[in-house]
């Protein structure tokens, strides 16, 4: 009876030893994950800070010839 108790239990401490390095795997795995989406998150945001940049400087420069424009046909009449 007690040999049968001791057997089962190592049983389940086996299973339960594999379920734990499974889960430390799976850990891993999804700190990685994480990490690697991070990363594309700060590259992408730094794409998007310098796109947002060269949009608002063009927006400028269209405003200025836009106003320069303004000014010289204002200037003639």
């Amino acid at each position: 009876m007690q040999s049968e108790l001791l057997i089962g239990w190592q049983q389940e401490r086996a299973g339960l030893t594999q379920e734990v390095s499974r889960l430390h795997e799976d850990l891993a795995e999804s700190r990685a994950g994480r990490e690697e989406l991070e990363s594309r998150n700060r590259a992408l945001n730094e794409r998007l800070r310098v796109s947002c940049r060269r949009d608002i400087a063009l927006s400028l420069r269209l405003q200025l010839v836009f106003m320069c424009g303004a000014l010289a046909v204002s200037t003639s009449c």
